[in-house]
């Protein structure tokens, strides 16, 4: 199975953030890790929250000693 983290843009000053438990953080190593087609309902959330991230898509990860 594939493993994602979902990443964005944040509107208020353009940093990258990372999706971790409900809120956008800055560092991957605190994202959630999704596998297989779990991502997909957090991407469409992501997308409705417009006022909040920008441009929010899935990355592959390959989790490493469980980060």
């Amino acid at each position: 199975m594939t493993a994602h983290v979902l990443t964005a843009n944040r509107l208020t000053d353009g940093a990258v953030v990372f999706l971790g438990q409900g809120n956008w953080v800055e560092h991957i190593s605190a994202a959630d890790l999704f596998i297989g087609d779990a991502g997909a309902a957090a991407l469409a959330d992501a997308e409705a929250q417009g006022t909040v991230v920008v441009a929010p898509y899935l990355i592959d990860v390959t989790p490493v000693d469980g980060v």
